[in-house]
């Protein structure tokens, strides 16, 4: 649906629309006049170009939802004035205020205290002066929200003439989110670091996203106080040189990701105390030279994922890889994508242990891992060798023998081959 008619008013009573996924560029005006209308879904409505400019008029409205409507240009004044609104996942900062002189600004928001949920701030200047009345936002009000995305403009939008870092990093601290929070995102911040927030966040925060901040050099102290959080996930900062050691005290982390930065070297070896990490994922570090000797003290992991990551000519290696084999008995997933990601064979029998492996380079001695469900390998540019006993992988699925005795038979020479494939199908 592309229009709405303009009649669309004469229903009097309606109090909820669904209009998500729909490729309009704007709403009729006549559905201001909607008085007791309680909910309006834009979800997804990518065309989506504004809001109506009287808004502010529909007075019992509880619930917008407009998360995907990306090309939406800015919110309308007067939204404050929608003191019953307990929905507002998306809000975008006008980026040409000159063009969109009706636009809201923070001032808006200190007038919905009692948002509830998500709610995404997008388009934030990295101009003080372009987000004045910051302040006035009293995102600390907001007791309620459950998850707070800050969305500052990308690197082309950037205004001259200012310290974009110093400046975003009072404006964060500004727009500091209650205690109550239990996820913050942060996009394209390109301040030096934000201590202040995390300090403040320590008591219920369970997820922690940092994207996009090619200024961002290392996660403060005070992130060893989120006694809650489950779940820390790093992108896209190239600055970011190290974890700090106090990571380890954060015991019930359950999952840490960690991409594309490209100057990380090293993980904390403090970090084998994480006892409730059970994902860890590291993928386009190209920098990473060793993972943390103590791995098999990480009781709880079941996947493993570490990918496209190579320090020079080298590739990634466990300098000590485990022996402990109640660690290989619990890891379920191991997912490597670059090769040769270890020196030999050895290490992959000692270490890869688990139901689903995706790629390496070198296959012999596979037989250890009797619980393999799923086997998958790509890219391998090396012949394979030594690939006899692959039938004792008594859990490889049907579909997996297919294939991994189709792989195999062209790389086995004579005998060898004709007698493994025979096994495996068997299987």
């Amino acid at each position: 649906m592309e229009t709405l008619p303009n009649s669309f008013d004469k229903v009097k009573h309606l109090r909820y629309i669904d209009l998500s996924s729909n490729s309009m560029k704007k709403l009729p005006g006549s559905i201001t006049r909607l008085y007791n209308l309680q909910t309006l879904i834009l979800t997804g409505c990518t065309e989506l170009l504004s809001l109506p400019r009287n808004l502010k008029y529909m007075i019992n409205l509880r619930h917008l939802l407009i998360d995907g409507c990306k090309k939406l240009t800015h919110m309308p004044s007067g939204l404050g004035e929608l003191t019953s609104l307990s929905t507002l996942d998306r809000f975008v900062m006008a980026k040409n205020k000159s063009k969109w002189k009706d636009a809201s600004g923070f001032a808006e928001l200190s007038h919905l205290n009692n948002l509830i949920g998500k709610l995404e701030i997008h388009m934030l200047s990295h101009n003080l002066q372009g987000d004045a009345g910051k302040s006035e936002a009293a995102i600390l009000k907001k007791q309620h929200l459950q998850s707070l995305y800050l969305m500052w403009k990308r690197n082309n939008d950037i205004d001259d003439g200012c310290d974009i870092a110093k400046d975003d990093e009072i404006l964060l601290d500004d727009l500091q989110p209650h205690p109550n929070l239990k996820a913050f995102r942060v996009e394209r911040y390109v301040g030096v670091k934000f201590a202040k927030e995390i300090a403040n966040l320590s008591s219920s925060l369970q997820e922690l996203h940092i994207k996009h901040c090619t200024n961002f050099t290392s996660l403060p102290k005070g992130i060893g106080n989120l006694s809650a959080l489950d779940n820390l996930d790093i992108r896209g900062c190239p600055n970011l040189v190290t974890l700090p050691h106090e990571v380890a005290n954060i015991s019930s982390l359950r999952s840490l990701r960690i991409e594309s930065c490209d100057k990380l070297e090293s993980l904390p070896e403090e970090m084998h105390r994480l006892i409730s990490l059970a994902k860890l994922g590291i993928s386009k570090c190209h920098n990473l030279e060793s993972l943390l000797e103590g791995i098999s003290n990480l009781s709880s992991l079941t996947y493993l994922s570490i990918e496209a990551c190579l320090a020079g000519e080298h590739s990634i290696i466990i300098d000590k890889y485990p022996k402990n084999e109640k660690f290989h008995q619990k890891i379920r997933r191991i997912s490597f994508d670059i090769q040769p990601m270890c020196k030999s064979s050895e290490f992959i029998m000692s270490f890869l242990e688990g139901k689903e492996l995706y790629m390496m380079d070198g296959i012999g001695g596979l037989t250890t891992l009797i619980t393999l469900d799923h086997f998958l390998i790509a890219d391998i540019n090396s012949e394979l060798k030594d690939a006899a006993g692959l039938a004792e992988l008594y859990c490889l699925n049907n579909l997996g023998r297919k294939l991994l005795t189709e792989m195999l038979s062209p790389n086995l020479k004579g005998d060898a081959a004709k007698s493994e494939a025979a096994i495996l199908k068997e299987k």
